[in-house]
């Protein structure tokens, strides 16, 4: 895949472009410890019909890996996002997003939601919402792990416990060990806290959530908010 780097938010941001656009405009957006190699089977698959826009935040793949925290919220995500909307001209795009992209995408459906006009999502729940002591522990779990297996066993142990199969593993070993440490640690805290349910019961665009059965945490969170999902014509759960 041929990607290029563009100045977005004050960062160089790896992007890929690519594709006709006959039917219109495709964004993948990664998750947490990715970047937008994730998706190389689904751009191959669809850029013959659409365009199709990847990239990798910052802290993420070939961009830049800042040491600020402050990087790493999720207003400064999204605002390298809009950026990325501006320099590529796009007037409106079906957004595709894993896990952390999925939470972003209802972050842009919020703040401009004539950006979006049909969003999907993949283990991502609309709200999760963990108390301090929670988020606290989490912190210091990052930071004594990083501690003792240094980053790169850390990454080892992540990858380890994302699949059984262990070519796919290394695949994800491989996305991950290309994030900076401070992304993962100061995102930990960041998507620990959120809500989107305005956007879930009023939404501006179709929604398409797909369940992930793996994913306990965020399972356990999409059942709660369930009853603001089912009967609503204008959004799936599959």
């Amino acid at each position: 895949m041929e990607t290029k780097c563009l100045n977005l938010n004050g960062f160089k941001i790896e992007v890929l472009d690519m594709g006709c656009g006959t039917n219109g405009t495709l964004l993948f957006a990664h998750g947490l410890g990715s970047n937008l190699r994730q998706f190389e089977p689904q751009i191959n698959f669809f850029k013959d019909n659409y365009r199709v826009i990847a990239y990798s935040l910052q802290g993420h793949g070939d961009s830049d890996h800042p040491e600020d925290a402050n990087s790493y919220t999720i207003q400064a995500y999204t605002q390298t996002i809009l950026a990325l909307f501006e320099v590529l001209n796009i007037d409106a795009c079906i957004w595709v997003g894993n896990s952390m992209g999925g939470v972003l995408g209802y972050e842009v459906l919020k703040q401009q939601p004539e950006k979006i006009k049909l969003l999907i999502t993949n283990g991502t729940t609309p709200e999760l919402i963990y108390g301090k002591s929670m988020l606290k522990m989490i912190y210091l779990m990052d930071i004594l792990l990083i501690k003792i297996l240094r980053f790169e066993g850390y990454i080892r142990l992540a990858a380890k416990n994302s699949s059984k199969n262990k070519d796919l593993t290394d695949k994800i070993y491989g996305f991950m060990i290309k994030t900076a440490p401070q992304a993962v640690i100061s995102s930990h805290q960041v998507l620990g806290s959120y809500s989107y349910l305005q956007q879930v019961i009023n939404p501006p665009c179709p929604i398409v959530i797909i369940h992930a059965p793996y994913d306990q945490d965020i399972n356990a969170s999409l059942k709660k908010v369930m009853k603001h999902i089912i009967g609503n014509m204008m959004i799936e759960v599959i």
